[in-house]
């Protein structure tokens, strides 16, 4: 089974992130993101700062053709835009949270065990999904990656 936590709810703690709003296929996800990651890596080092969490990628819609996402990394405290990288925050929110262990292209199982969580308890999502990446694909094989999926409640 894909899943390797429990679904849990939890408070988020609100966070300064760097971002790059952009648009993605989802086969050139992986493209995408690994440039933006490269970009706002070598703007940190520029900065003499580093990342202060996990990467991750918030999705404000799901059409795998045109994905309209959010790219970024939690840093330590605000930092100045560049470019089409802005200073964001992560938001204090109530979410629910569970953990993915696999190839990225199979988190569909984990997504529905959520959904399903969510209606038999009453709650209501509220906002956008985000998945944080414990690991790479550059560093471990597809079935050891670990994906943080992350939904907002209202």
């Amino acid at each position: 089974m894909p899943r390797v936590s429990e679904i849990g709810i939890y408070e988020q703690r609100e966070c300064p992130t760097l971002v790059v709003r952009t648009r993605s296929s989802v086969q050139n996800l992986m493209n995408v993101t690994m440039d933006v990651y490269g970009r706002i890596n070598a703007y940190l080092a520029e900065l003499k700062e580093t990342p202060a969490g996990i990467p991750f990628i918030t999705y404000h819609n799901m059409d795998m053709n045109d994905l309209d996402i959010a790219v970024g990394i939690p840093v330590a405290k605000e930092l100045p835009p560049r470019g089409d990288m802005a200073s964001g925050r992560l938001p204090q929110a109530r979410v629910v949270t569970c953990m993915h262990r696999g190839p990225y292209n199979s988190t569909g199982p984990t997504y529905e065990e959520m959904h399903k969580w969510i209606a038999a308890k009453g709650l209501t999502l509220f906002g956008v999904v985000r998945e944080a990446y414990f690991n790479s694909p550059d560093d471990v094989s597809e079935d050891e990656l670990l994906t943080e999926i992350t939904m907002p409640l209202k």
